[in-house]
């Protein structure tokens, strides 16, 4: 079998391919390699798990399976990344990559907290991105927070079907936390990596060109890409950086066998399972625990014992984590404070923290609060011990950390805010949106902080100076800062609610009532005025899309009536306007209200004994 790939231009390194596997791992990598033809064009790296105290037999073994150079990296060596060269971990070693070569050295943790195929993978998440990532047989859970990692900047994750594999631990670990794109057989699995890595190079060529703007058609797909993520999720990627949303389309591409973005954007028209398989890469986000550990430390010194230190009993200390994908961050955060907490001995103070997103997978995993094994390579076994339970090779967080956080589905852009938060954690989403959204965002922290509340962001993020004040700028952690006469600022806008989702198109043509009646719905919320129906006990019994951006839900049990989550500016005008119109059946007006013009709430349906109240369609928050 002859491939002919080829690898590049100049002295650029090879495509790498990452292969971790354990138990039952050499049965499988025998295997895979003997259904590899020897001029791939990529560098392999093969990671298992060895016993430290015995000479490793596995180069003299793959050599039997493949006509490729197998070397052996141990001894404090480094061998240089080399195509069509198959390089293999020695015991007791732990290896890492840099830009041209990989290097072997020893551990510093004892043997039995070593996460050796995360390790490596992490490594060449960092150094490499769009590398790949190959789980094979084997027990326990090493590989799967590594292999995110891979393909959060671009790489692919392929893993081993565990119905065949020996052990099918690590394939179902990688597979259970949502990232694996492809699961075959392992021979099955060579022959899909080749496709791959043909298609790689030409995906990569065809983004160079639309990332350098050179040919119309390109612009247009990439609009018709964008448009459809918007009109089938309802969320506009438009305004993300360009970079970010090309290296997601480039998977996509790979993975859709489409070497063009015009033919990726009809492959898109034609399966509705594609874009929201876009929606979610495009959703991927760099994350663990403690993240930039030193951050974390200063983050503690400088905010969270403060705020411990003058909390009152009385008044728990409220914090966001937004854009919290699977979780990490926001539990981090909660152990932080109760260390601090239990510190000073006093059970009295309260926290809560909100922890949103818009991934819904991702927050699913939030949710159970379950993780491999393999964070034990960034929390200290006394935190291991004190706030998670182990589970065969994974770790649940116990309820008294769990309980402290609040897990939502939010879009910062588009939703009512959370208010009156002492910090705010937006940790390496502002990165991927351009600057007229980063002001945006910004003008929202500063009315959900408290007078004096912090915001903690990425390590390559800066608050606006304007409205924050550096208190730490290398670890980038800022206090709001607000004038002396006002407790905090005016509501700002929000982001224009995108359009409904749209049906597929083969639904779309079928006549049907209830087709006509979400058409009729759909282009009353486009241009009707926001509005929300009640009760008579002032329950909210419906409500149109745009009408969620005048209400807020605060912490505690979730609230239904109007009077309760209306946004605090609006509360006791729309008490008094719903009292009148219950007490007259008259239609209200509302006195103009800043920093709105005018509210006018007309009765509606008095037989129903409930009424609609409305906002003008030029109004909006501001």
């Amino acid at each position: 079998m002859t491939t002919n790939i080829e690898t590049g231009q100049g002295n650029r390194p090879p495509p790498v391919v990452a292969i971790g596997a354990s138990a039952g791992g050499i049965e499988a990598l025998q295997q895979f390699f003997s259904a590899l033809p020897a001029d791939t064009g990529v560098a392999y790296v093969v990671i298992v798990h060895l016993a430290p105290n015995h000479e490793s037999e596995l180069p003299e073994i793959l050599s039997r399976y493949t006509q490729m150079p197998v070397e052996q990296v141990g001894d404090h060596r480094t061998a240089k990344l080399e195509p069509d060269h198959v390089f293999v971990i020695a015991p007791d070693r732990k290896l890492e990559v840099t830009d041209s070569s990989v290097g072997a050295s020893r551990y510093e943790q004892p043997h039995g907290r070593r996460a050796t195929i995360d390790l490596f993978f992490r490594s060449l998440a960092a150094r490499h991105g769009d590398g790949f990532a190959v789980i094979l047989s084997g027990g326990g859970s090493d590989g799967a927070l590594g292999a995110r990692a891979i393909k959060e900047v671009g790489g692919l994750v392929l893993v081993q079907d565990p119905r065949e594999a020996a052990y099918d631990g690590m394939p179902r670990a990688t597979i259970a936390t949502g990232i694996a794109d492809v699961v075959l057989p392992v021979r099955e699995l060579a022959g899909r990596l080749i496709e791959l890595v043909r298609a790689k190079r030409e995906v990569t060529s065809a983004i160079q060109r639309v990332d350098q703007g050179a040919a119309a058609d390109d612009e247009r797909a990439l609009r018709v890409v964008l448009d459809l993520l918007r009109n089938r999720t309802g969320h506009d990627f438009s305004n993300y950086k360009r970079g970010t949303v090309l290296r997601r389309l480039a998977r996509r591409m790979q993975l859709s066998d489409a070497t063009t973005l015009s033919g990726y954007a009809d492959h898109l028209k034609q399966h509705d399972s594609e874009v929201h398989a876009l929606f979610n890469d495009l959703l991927i986000s760099v994350t663990s625990y403690f993240r930039d550990p030193d951050a974390w430390r200063a983050l503690r010194a400088l905010v969270i014992a403060p705020l411990v230190e003058r909390a009152d009993p009385d008044v728990p200390i409220r914090c966001w984590v937004s854009g919290c994908a699977t979780g990490e961050e926001a539990y981090s955060l909660a152990m932080l404070f109760q260390d601090e907490i239990d510190k000073r001995a006093d059970v009295g103070i309260g926290f809560t923290i909100f922890a949103t997103d818009i991934d819904e997978r991702a927050l699913a995993i939030a949710r159970e609060g379950v993780y491999p094994g393999a964070i034990g390579d960034d929390i200290s076994a006394a935190r291991l011990e004190r706030y998670f339970r182990r589970e065969d090779h994974h770790y649940r967080v116990s309820s008294n950390i769990r309980d402290k956080v609040v897990i939502a589905s939010h879009d910062l852009l588009r939703d009512p805010l959370f208010s009156r938060l002492d910090l705010i954690c937006c940790r390496n989403l502002l990165i991927y949106l351009d600057r007229p959204l980063q002001e945006q965002v910004m003008n929202l922290f500063q009315y959900a902080n408290r007078a004096g509340g912090y915001l903690f962001t990425g390590i390559t993020e800066v608050a606006d100076e304007q409205i924050y004040r550096s208190i730490d700028r290398k670890h980038r952690i800022s206090q709001l800062q607000l004038a002396p006469d006002r407790l905090r600022p005016a509501m700002p806008p929000l982001r224009p609610v995108p359009r409904s989702p749209l049906r597929p198109e083969r639904e779309a043509r079928l006549p049907s009532r209830n087709a006509a009646l979400e058409l009729h719905l759909d282009m009353l919320e486009a241009v009707a005025p926001p509005s929300l129906v009640v009760d008579r006990q002032c329950n909210i019994v419906h409500l149109s899309n745009s009408a969620s951006r005048f209400l807020e839900q605060r912490g505690g049990p979730i609230a239904r009536q109007v009077t309760d989550v209306v946004r605090p500016e609006l509360r006791d005008a729309v008490h008094s306007v719903l009292q009148r119109a219950f007490e007259t059946g008259a239609e209200g007006l509302v006195s103009p209200l800043r920093p709105f013009d005018s509210m006018v709430l007309p009765v509606g349906w008095p037989w129903s004994r409930s009424f609609i109240a409305m906002l003008p369609a030029a109004i909006t928050c501001c």
